[in-house]
């Protein structure tokens, strides 16, 4: 599956609206196919995974 992180990583120290700003824009991302979105069932943690093959193979800074 490769490297992935976790949104609550993503968004450590942000207040409510950054949080709902970034879950939206992952949101987008995961429908262009540039991130995966998973979560284990009957858990509260969603993890992230970049696409490889994406345009930018790099993930945007601070999320890995």
């Amino acid at each position: 599956q490769g490297l992935f992180v976790t949104f609550s990583k993503v968004v450590v120290g942000l207040n409510r609206l950054e949080v709902i700003k970034t879950f939206i824009v992952l949101l987008f991302l995961a429908q262009r196919g540039d991130v995966t979105l998973w979560q284990k069932e009957n858990a509260d943690e969603i993890y992230i995974t970049l696409v490889s093959g994406s345009k930018d193979e790099k993930p945007p800074a601070g999320v890995v």
